[in-house]
């Protein structure tokens, strides 16, 4: 066996709740995890397969009839609730939110802990620096859709929307429908319907300045 479940407690604000915690029962060397090293919180054994090197981190969550199996990896505060399914070598990071009967799989990447990307940097002048931030991805995918590519930032893919292997969405997109991505969705692109982003294809919309984001501009000294 690869892990087993024990009771245990978590933090949920200033509160410890009693939860159920999987602990590995042998190295897994490709992940850097250790016998005894604990992973994330499960409602059974039904949600992590024994097989592969499938893995949820210590502070992801998996409930429902989720499922984590093969070789893909749960990271950060990612969570999968429902009857959703990860699968592949696939990751998902972040704070994302995988739900509903959505399938990730393949070498897909969903989420993760970055520099975050501003989107006002589609705005700025050229020559001016970005703001950015380190923080947790906020993804969300939900419905029945299939995401088999990089899915980062705040985007959200729902409904019956699929993303291949070479596709890209990103910032805020939201992709719903029966759009299929193959190419790259990014900004405040929202594509609901049956469009078709083919390789090597980028839809990309900017999103206009607040009067509090325009940037102050200082004369320099003579």
């Amino acid at each position: 066996m690869k892990y087993e479940i024990r009771e245990s407690t978590e933090l949920v604000g200033t509160a410890s709740k009693p939860c159920l915690r999987v602990v590995a029962l042998r190295d897994i060397p490709s992940l850097g995890v250790t016998k005894g090293t604990e992973g994330g919180v499960v409602s059974g054994p039904h949600n992590l397969s024994q097989s592969g090197n499938c893995w949820p981190a210590k502070g992801t969550r998996i409930t429902g009839n989720a499922v984590l199996r093969e070789d893909a990896r749960l990271i950060d505060f990612a969570v999968m609730r429902d009857d959703s399914v990860a699968e592949g070598t696939s990751v998902i990071g972040g704070a994302t939110i995988v739900a509903d009967k959505a399938v990730i799989g393949r070498a897909a990447k969903v989420g993760g802990i970055r520099a975050k990307r501003d989107p006002l940097q589609y705005a700025l002048p050229a020559g001016m620096e970005a703001r950015s931030v380190e923080q947790a991805d906020t993804c969300f995918i939900g419905g029945t859709a299939q995401v088999f590519g990089t899915v980062q930032d705040d985007a959200i893919v729902t409904d019956a929307a699929r993303v291949e292997d070479t596709g890209l969405v990103l910032e805020s997109a939201h992709v719903g429908g029966t759009v299929s991505v193959a190419g790259t969705v990014r900004g405040t692109v929202v594509l609901i319907g049956s469009q078709v982003v083919a390789k090597g294809e980028t839809v990309a919309k900017s999103p206009p300045l607040a009067d509090d984001d325009i940037p102050e501009f200082v004369p320099r000294s003579i």
